[in-house]
């Protein structure tokens, strides 16, 4: 589905020096696969998604999706691998347009990827969110209208306009509390089951790694440690997280 080798991605200094924040990053995800990207806050687990989705240019190193390597074209051949390959920011308020209702906004999507027409959009938009939990009377609103869990949940359905095949969730929970974290989770979890999405998850939640993900990686000075083992109990992360 997704393969990493050999990322590097430095930063040049005021002095002239070149520091990378990632070095020599490399793993795969499957289909219909969670895999967890653990690490401290500034560790650089954002870098590799934004190097992955092109967002942010790696010095070095290949991407590959579905078995095509994505690094090294323009960015206007990467456009056709976007409907596919998405990722869902942690603020989910600067994310949203406040001068635009949750339908426009829904609804500019499935324009510009040309998936619907005018006449359809609308209904579409009602099965969309109700997949994701809204009723969608919640589509006249404005995001500031909504509450934090409401607007994530719009998130995740603008991302599932395109069908993709592949999400990074990245720290998708740090502004929910701990019940609106367990009821997203779940209803990514049923949406994988739907449409047989993969995730790259993202965070430094070490129970929420736990509790969700297939295997887990640990972004710790500037490398990763693999843990193959889904059952990996909390403690022994947390000696792996510290280590």
């Amino acid at each position: 589905m997704v393969e990493v080798k050999n990322l590097t991605k430095e930063i040049k200094y005021s002095t002239g020096i070149f520091l990378p924040i990632i070095n020599d990053i490399s793993f795969s995800i499957d289909k219909k696969e969670t895999v967890g990207l653990l690490g401290k806050i500034g560790s650089g687990k954002s870098t590799i998604a934004l190097c992955m989705l092109r967002l942010l240019e790696p010095t070095s190193g290949e991407i590959y999706f579905e078995g095509e390597r994505v690094d090294n074209i323009s960015q206007r051949k990467f456009r056709k691998y976007r409907k596919e390959y998405q990722i869902i920011f942690q603020d989910s308020s600067s994310t949203l347009n406040p001068v635009y209702t949750i339908e426009e906004q829904l609804r500019e999507v499935f324009l510009y990827y040309r998936l619907s027409d005018i006449h359809s959009v609308n209904k579409k938009i009602d099965n969309l969110l109700e997949e994701v939990g809204l009723y969608p009377s919640i589509k006249n609103k404005y995001p500031h209208e909504i509450s934090t869990g409401e607007k994530q949940r719009v998130c995740i359905a603008r991302v599932l306009i395109t069908n993709p095949k592949f999400i990074i969730l990245d720290e998708i929970s740090s502004s929910l509390d701990v019940i609106n974290e367990r009821k997203i989770f779940d209803l990514l979890k049923d949406i994988q089951k739907k449409r047989f999405v993969s995730y790259l998850l993202i965070t430094h939640n070490i129970k929420l790694a736990c509790s969700y993900c297939d295997r887990i990686m640990i972004l710790s000075d500037k490398k990763l440690k693999f843990l193959n083992n889904s059952k990996v109990s909390e403690d022994e992360l947390i000696k792996h997280f510290v280590d």
